[in-house]
């Protein structure tokens, strides 16, 4: 048709890949001409540009155009994705098994760009094992927040009775303390138990273990009565 301008509003990520189906519409003429305004889409966090589409102009979030032919147009239109930031908070388990934030590992603020992915990544925390980190697509405006949490490692406390009764092994969280007045007692025939000592030396005695790491303690007994 002589009379009408068909125009195709092609609607591209900055890899050129369509993200919604292109626009079309028809322009009649007036006055010998073919006039046209139309106001393009809106993504949040994205800034649209004018890639091609001679007599065009793009502003304001409208697309203006005048042309003198009938026929056919395509307009690109490129979406490029804003800057914005993202957040990784990390939380640590407690003993009583809620998670928490430390003051030594402040949530961090990660330059990025809208619809990329995250890439937050755990820290080495002595004592600590992080979990699985859930990355997700960067949302505009500041808004994405990644959780990285870190379960306490268990640790386990074995008794050397020294020839005494069994005394099974405790095993506890990161920094729990273990009152050793509170273990069961060994008994050895003949002998009468003293206590508890860090070492095999039976030199330095104990009441209190922090389940740091794997540890284990040595009984010591008065000689044979």
């Amino acid at each position: 048709d002589e009379d009408v301008l068909v125009v195709t509003v092609n609607i591209l990520d900055e890899d050129e890949i369509p993200m919604q189906v292109p626009d079309s519409f028809e322009v009649p003429m007036e006055n010998g001409k073919f006039t046209f305004s139309y106001k393009i889409p809106e993504f949040n966090g994205y800034q649209a540009e004018l890639s091609d589409g001679k007599g065009v102009t793009l502003a304001g979030g409208t697309l203006t155009g005048t042309l003198t032919e009938a026929g056919e147009i395509e307009v690109n239109l490129i979406y490029r994705a804003s800057e914005t930031v993202y957040h990784v908070k990390h939380l640590f388990q407690t003993l009583d098994g809620e998670y928490e934030e430390k003051a030594e590992y402040p949530a961090e603020e990660i330059a990025s760009t809208v619809g990329t992915v995250t890439q937050a990544e755990a820290k080495y925390v002595e004592g600590f094992t992080p979990m699985g980190i859930s990355q997700e697509v960067v949302q505009p405006e500041g808004t994405t927040e990644i959780e990285v949490r870190y379960n306490r490692n268990e640790y386990s406390l074995l008794f050397d009775t020294m020839g005494g009764s069994y005394i099974p092994t405790i095993t506890g969280k990161y920094e729990t303390q273990v009152a050793l007045a509170r273990v069961e007692k060994p008994s050895r025939t003949g002998y009468t138990f003293v206590g508890w000592y860090e070492d095999e030396e039976l030199t330095q005695p104990v009441t209190s273990v922090t389940m740091d790491s794997d540890k284990r303690v040595y009984a010591k007994w008065d000689g044979a009565t």
